[in-house]
């Protein structure tokens, strides 16, 4: 009897020791999946490599399967080895949640971590968080701005600013409304230059191309329910609706940007909209403008308090239609 009771006891304390090593390994095989490299990975966790090495081999040992497969140049994870990188992320955000749902018991103030593109978190985002954070002091924001494909689960984003179709139907949407191409140049342009009274009249006029929206120079507008394409060229190209901006306010040349990009050049008389009666647009149906979230956080205070109050700011519809 006294023998069982002391199996027992010592299977218990393995099992918690095996957990205690699992949990700590998870974000080091994270790591080494995400950098390529141990090494990296270990300078990421602020390890040095030899003991990420021991870490690495002590958790193989433990679980009793190789969780990389290694050659001289290269390191990727074994079967096992993705098994415990696709839980291990649920797991950690299980984890965040956990934390977070402690800290709001404690009223700490909580990370709110929103990504949105360059151009409209500088002009729609940052101008009104100063008065977000007076009416909900509680709340801190971590804002990433970037043009890259978003993975909410894989970028530990909370809270994107989407535009576009939802890359996942399981995805929460709160919509803030449509994009629109505006057609625009420098209020003098016509008269330098000539009248554009057609979409086809832009294969003879100097136009400013988005590298990134239209790589190969190629413009859609719809006319009578077909959508129609334009080959247009022109003095530059750039990869910033900003900087696009900026040359047709001097004078360069027609450029097609969202409404939301141009709309206080317009407002100021630096831009006048060409053709308004012209939709330029490449789906037959303008791409929605859209707060995304997971639906485990649809729950959460901040969050809610963030979209609700944007959303309002932002009006129906959004102060940037002209």
């Amino acid at each position: 009897m006294g023998n069982d009771s002391g199996e027992r006891k010592l299977k218990q304390q393995r099992a918690v020791t095996d957990r205690v090593q699992l949990i700590a390994g998870v974000e080091l095989v994270l790591a080494i999946e995400r950098c390529g490299s141990i090494s990296d990975a270990a300078a990421s966790l602020g390890l040095s490599q030899p003991a990420a090495s021991r870490q690495l081999l002590a958790m193989e040992q433990m679980l009793g399967v190789p969780l990389f497969k290694r050659t001289t140049r290269t390191i990727s994870p074994s079967d096992a080895g993705h098994l415990l990188v696709n839980s291990g992320k649920e797991m950690l955000r299980s984890a965040d949640q956990l934390l977070e749902l402690l800290r709001q018991s404690n009223s700490s103030p909580r990370v709110l971590k929103v990504t949105t593109g360059p151009m409209f978190g500088k002009k729609h985002i940052l101008p009104y968080l100063q008065s977000f954070r007076d009416a909900n002091p509680g709340v801190e924001i971590r804002l990433t701005l970037t043009d890259e494909k978003v993975d909410l689960v894989r970028d530990e984003v909370d809270l994107l600013l989407h535009i576009g179709h939802l890359p996942d139907r399981r995805l929460v949407a709160a919509k803030i409304g449509k994009q629109r191409r505006i057609l625009c140049a420098s209020p003098s342009y016509e008269s330098r230059r000539g009248r554009i009274a057609s979409p086809e009249d832009l294969a003879r006029h100097p136009c400013l191309i988005h590298t990134r929206l239209a790589p190969t120079g190629v413009w859609h507008f719809w006319s009578g329910g077909t959508m129609r394409t334009l080959h247009v060229a022109g003095p530059m190209a750039a990869n910033s609706s900003d900087i696009l901006a900026e040359a047709a306010c001097n004078g360069m040349g027609v450029t097609l940007l969202a409404s939301w990009a141009v709309h206080e050049d317009l407002r100021k008389g630096k831009l006048v909209q060409l053709l308004p009666q012209c939709r330029f647009d490449s789906d037959a149906e303008p791409r929605d403008i859209s707060f995304v979230w997971l639906p485990e956080l649809s729950k959460s205070k901040q969050l809610r308090s963030f979209v609700t109050y944007f959303s309002q700011k932002f009006g129906k519809p959004p102060y940037w239609e002209v």
